[in-house]
């Protein structure tokens, strides 16, 4: 089975994937892999960890997955973490237009 490749040396990586850098749980937000995102957040796949200056949850709002959004901040994720420009979450979320995602991060507990 495919699982049993994954360990935690590999799935916090970053790969490189059309000219960006992504964790594995960042590519399977990127292509809504929902079954492997669920695995990698119960195994407790880094939340944090950011490729191209992006953590899972940036790539989350950037592709405009609400629910995706919800299940990692539910799982931990830092919704105040700042990029290597200072972005955060909600700043992608006014960026890319993702008002939905925007008001859902605004609602946040500060």
């Amino acid at each position: 089975m495919m699982l049993n490749m994954l360990t935690t040396d590999n799935w916090n990586m970053c790969y490189d994937a059309r000219n960006s850098s992504y964790t594995l749980l960042a590519l399977t937000i990127k292509y809504e892999a929902k079954a492997c995102f669920k695995t990698l957040v119960s195994e407790k796949a880094d939340l944090e960890k950011a490729c191209s200056s992006k953590t899972p949850l940036m790539y989350a709002v950037k592709y405009g997955q609400l629910d995706t959004v919800k299940a990692l901040i539910f799982a931990g994720a830092d919704y105040k973490a700042k990029n290597t420009s200072g972005r955060t979450a909600k700043d992608y979320a006014k960026t890319y237009e993702q008002k939905d995602i925007y008001a859902y991060l605004q609602g946040l507990k500060k």
